[in-house]
């Protein structure tokens, strides 16, 4: 590795990190777009474990290797924030403790908390599950026949995990969830303006979506499981009923 720095906490005169290899006015857009993870590596391995990428008229701080790992265990929650990223997309979710959103020992306490409902294992015990509704989906498909890949895909992901975590697939309100969380995330991360989170089509799809999942909340309250029998929403409401 070259040019690799050693950054000191608190340091008020510490160089401006190195710029990333790019061409002018499109900066890195293109390797970016073509081969994210192998420029990125290419990068870290010239400029060290701090650089700048520049991609049109936007600029990133890259902390990349083990370096960074180390950083981030050691002193992340002093110097970085998931907040003020993820402070929109908690809102519209109407959800005060989003992980994503919070840090330092809340962050901490809820990932202690997900840890066991999003394990391997958990997944794994009802792998037959999803390998069933697979199966369901293989079954309407006709010899000749001709699809688009990645609506496929992604509504089969959707009834997966609706069925492996919550106890039900999306079923109708499918479209709904894909514009709402399309959106939502393209806004959170810059992709879109924010003016996106006031348009109509997506109001009523975030409408939809969180009026399904109160009515699931209110049926797993009317008919409570324990933690072990339940599906992910009993776990929650059992956690939330420990940890208030």
């Amino acid at each position: 590795m070259t040019n690799a720095m050693t950054w000191q906490s608190g340091l008020s005169q510490a160089p401006a990190p190195p710029l990333a290899d790019g061409i002018p006015l499109l900066g890195s857009a293109l390797p970016l777009m073509n081969d994210p993870l192998t420029f990125l590596e290419q990068q870290y391995l010239k400029h060290g474990p701090v650089f700048t990428v520049k991609a049109l008229n936007r600029r990133f701080t890259v902390l990349a290797g083990p370096e960074a790992n180390q950083f981030l265990t050691a002193a992340g929650d002093a110097h970085l924030s998931g907040r003020y990223t993820w402070a929109t997309f908690a809102d519209e979710i109407e959800s005060k403790y989003f992980l994503a959103a919070i840090d330092g020992e809340p962050h901490s306490r809820m990932r202690k908390i997900l840890k066991k409902p999003y394990s391997r294992t958990a997944i794994m015990e009802q792998l037959p599950t999803a390998v069933t509704l697979t199966r369901t989906l293989l079954a309407d498909w006709q010899p000749g026949a001709t699809f688009v890949v990645f609506p496929t895909i992604q509504r089969l992901i959707g009834e997966q995990i609706g069925r492996l975590l919550l106890g039900s697939g999306p079923g109708d309100y499918f479209p709904d969830f894909v514009l709402f969380m399309r959106t939502l995330l393209n806004a959170v991360l810059g992709q879109w303006p924010k003016i996106s989170l006031r348009l109509p089509p997506y109001r009523r799809a975030k409408a939809r979506v969180m009026q399904l999942a109160a009515d699931m909340l209110a049926s797993h309250r009317a008919q409570p499981k324990s933690a072990d029998d339940g599906d992910l929403i009993d776990y929650l409401l059992a956690a939330s009923a420990d940890n208030p």
